[in-house]
């Protein structure tokens, strides 16, 4: 009987201990570039040559945002994890 009671322990303990939340790090800037352009593409058929992404803040002209509902879009962009 206390050997099982001694497994049980153990096993819980082990458990405890490998049950760590993982962190996602952060979004690289190339992979939210990507996302932001497929979104561009896809959900408003532009094609933005200035699209720029530093540390995570993307920048546009707002002259490839011409034919767009620029809240829209800032709303679609600021969607992505990591922005």
């Amino acid at each position: 009987m206390r050997s099982s009671k001694r497994y049980v322990a153990t096993l819980v303990v082990l458990l405890a201990f490998t049950a760590v939340p993982a962190h996602a790090a952060p979004a690289p800037d190339d992979y939210i570039k990507g996302y932001a352009a497929a979104i561009l593409a896809r959900e408003f058929k532009v094609r933005a040559p200035s699209l720029q992404v530093t540390g995570g803040s993307i920048r546009l002209a707002e002259a490839d945002l011409a034919s767009v509902d620029r809240s829209a879009v800032v709303a679609a962009l600021s969607a992505i994890e990591g922005v």
